[in-house]
């Protein structure tokens, strides 16, 4: 038996039955005999991927081994299962299961259409991501080269990922991206063009050889644009919080970035770290982005390193701790 304490609630969680009959091992029921919810409710609360038997914890929920396609760089099994990983992506998503845990690297590109996914990196590294119409799917923790979403019915989110060293993020037709927490670097065109809505906020958007987001609706807020070609080309929707500086052109188009800084240098930013590897784009005791977005309504909740915003919330992806 094992006690957990979490945010205040004491869990304790024991092994559940055995198998079904003619189930896998990995479907077997997991029972929480007392985790602080409604009696009915089994959930298993977590706060990392090693507090769930399945090894897999998402918004603080353990997801039912039954549930998850594992992935795994070597992976020899063909059921992706818990002991008998996968050795590719196209074989996880075949098993049509709602969650893939993907570890190690991955030279592929996943396409997805028709289906919902959550895939959730642990040390992943893919080559790339296609997603078309009928999708609705979301990426947490992995690294990408390069992202295209081309649909005219789908959303990709994107949540604590980095997009670097590739092709970027494209997206055609009117599906949605989502990018959350999430570093998109030193790509050798545009960071994100997207030709479909968007809600990007708390990442970082640098270094990229084209423009830094190239966006015609949506929303774009407390993200640092920083050292690509072009900064920001906009067309309508709500852009506030924004640090955008030492670009080749900072913006163009016509929206407007209300409690945003948009400057041509660094100058008063003190940025831990922007001019060589490893690059860091932190804010530093002094900067001039420190509790200058207001009271911003709706400001993001948390910036890019999961911190909770103040009062006041800094300008820009982070939030000065």
């Amino acid at each position: 038996m094992r006690w957990v304490v979490l945010l205040g609630l004491v869990a304790c969680t024991e092994a559940g039955p055995g198998p079904l009959p003619g189930a896998e091992p990995d479907d077997a029921p997991v029972i929480d005999h007392d985790h602080g919810g409604p009696p009915d409710d089994p959930t298993l609360y977590c706060i990392a991927h090693p507090d769930c038997p399945s090894t897999l914890c998402v918004d603080n929920v353990c997801i039912r081994p039954g549930l998850v396609a594992y992935v795994a760089e070597g992976g020899a099994g063909d059921l992706c299962s818990q002991g008998r990983p996968c050795p590719s992506l196209a074989l996880g998503l075949s098993t049509r299961r709602d969650y893939v845990k993907l570890t190690g690297a991955h030279e592929e590109v996943a396409a997805i259409s028709q289906r919902d996914v959550t895939i959730v990196g642990d040390g992943a590294v893919l080559t790339g991501l296609h997603v078309g119409d009928g999708a609705a799917v979301t990426v947490r923790g992995v690294e990408l080269r390069g992202v295209e979403l081309d649909a005219t019915e789908a959303t990709l989110a994107l949540d604590q990922c980095a997009v670097v060293n590739g092709t970027g993020v494209r997206t055609a037709g009117d599906a949605l991206l989502v990018v959350t927490r999430t570093l998109i670097a030193g790509n050798a065109g545009a960071g994100i063009q997207a030709a479909g809505p968007v809600d990007i906020e708390s990442s970082i958007i640098a270094r990229n050889g084209g423009v830094g987001a190239d966006l015609r609706a949506g929303s774009l807020a407390f993200t640092t644009i920083v050292d690509n070609v072009g900064g920001v080309v906009c067309g309508e929707g709500t852009f506030p919080g924004n640090l955008i500086a030492r670009n080749g052109t900072e913006t163009a188009g016509p929206c407007v970035f209300p409690t945003s800084i948009v400057q041509a240098d660094l100058t008063g930013l003190r940025l831990a770290h922007p001019d060589a590897a490893p690059f860091d784009y932190h804010l530093t005791a002094g900067s001039t982005a420190l509790d200058a977005a207001g009271i911003a309504a709706g400001a993001a909740p948390v910036d890019f390193d999961g911190d909770p915003r103040g009062a006041r919330p800094d300008i820009g992806a982070d939030e000065l701790r």
